[in-house]
């Protein structure tokens, strides 16, 4: 199974893509994504929400296992978020590039590591994600 592009993955208009201005550029070798501030996901400190980085880490991560469990398993298998847990280490402005990495695949559970950068490649935010895999109902 071939894995979809950048560009096949941003036409999907996903809710959260379309409405904190999300951008997958990658999908290998690891699945990657950028977010460019504005009026959508600041807060009033001038700032991205960090809520907002969550979300970019949740959707992230969730689209790299999913792809990851439809080449193992012919589509025949969901990833379910089941956990988050994020650290903010500096204020996040301009545009930011995540990183999913996956960190453990299994029959049961995905586990994979974000990693948000800032323009100048500092680390301004690392989450962990957890995600369940579960058969589709028919």
């Amino acid at each position: 199974m071939q894995l979809p592009t950048p560009q096949q993955l941003n036409s999907l208009r996903l809710p959260n893509t379309v409405l904190y201005g999300f951008e997958f550029t990658g999908v290998e070798p690891f699945a990657t994504a950028t977010i460019t501030q504005n009026e959508h996901n600041s807060q009033h400190t001038g700032v991205i929400q960090g809520g907002v980085l969550c979300v970019l880490a949740e959707t992230l991560a969730n689209m790299a296992a999913q792809l990851h469990v439809n080449t193992l398993k012919a589509n025949r298998y969901l990833v379910l978020g089941q956990s988050l847990n994020t650290s903010y280490l500096r204020s996040a402005v301009g545009v930011i590039t995540a990183t999913a990495k996956p960190l453990h695949s299994g029959k049961q559970t995905a586990v994979y590591s974000v990693e948000m950068t800032d323009e100048s490649g500092e680390l301004v935010a690392v989450s962990t994600f957890t995600g369940g895999i579960v058969k589709r109902r028919a």
